[in-house]
């Protein structure tokens, strides 16, 4: 027992003595790093308040298009809104889903609608956007992911 004891406090000694050698890397603090944390701070609030909207939004968008709501000026509210935050995927969706709606009660503004989005958010080269005359209703889709 006395020789089971002494090696296991052996152990333990050798193992405090090898965790103290070995030093954990220290985090290399930059000069630049005071500047950096601020703008990873935006961008986390950003995306949360981008959550926020995206289940705000929704409900909102449901409402409209459930209730069958011809109110111009509530939809172009919501779009306006919408628009904020197509930089987040789930806000794109619900923003797509009111264009694909109000395309059917305006044609017109809908397609500037997504030329505001094209405009803001969008990478792609201009002169590929279709014509307003072109675009139906059923088949008209904003790019994916965008």
């Amino acid at each position: 027992m006395t020789k089971a004891l002494t090696i296991a406090n052996g152990y333990a000694e050798f193992s405090s003595v090898l965790k103290a050698r070995i030093k954990k890397p220290k985090k290399k603090r930059t000069r630049h790093s005071s500047f950096y944390r601020p703008i990873a701070d935006l961008a986390r609030t950003t995306q949360r308040l981008a959550c926020r909207a995206a289940r705000k939004y929704a409900s909102i968008v449901e409402t409209i298009i459930c209730s069958e709501c011809q109110d111009i000026r509530h939809i172009e509210r919501t779009l306006d809104g919408l628009l904020d935050f197509c930089f987040d995927p789930n806000v794109l969706l619900i923003y797509k889903k009111l264009c694909r709606y109000y395309y059917d009660i305006d044609a017109t503004i809908t397609a500037s609608y997504v030329h505001a989005y094209r405009e803001l958010w969008d990478s792609e080269p201009k002169g590929t956007i279709k014509q307003v005359g072109e675009l139906k209703a059923a088949h008209y889709v904003l790019p994916e992911g965008k």
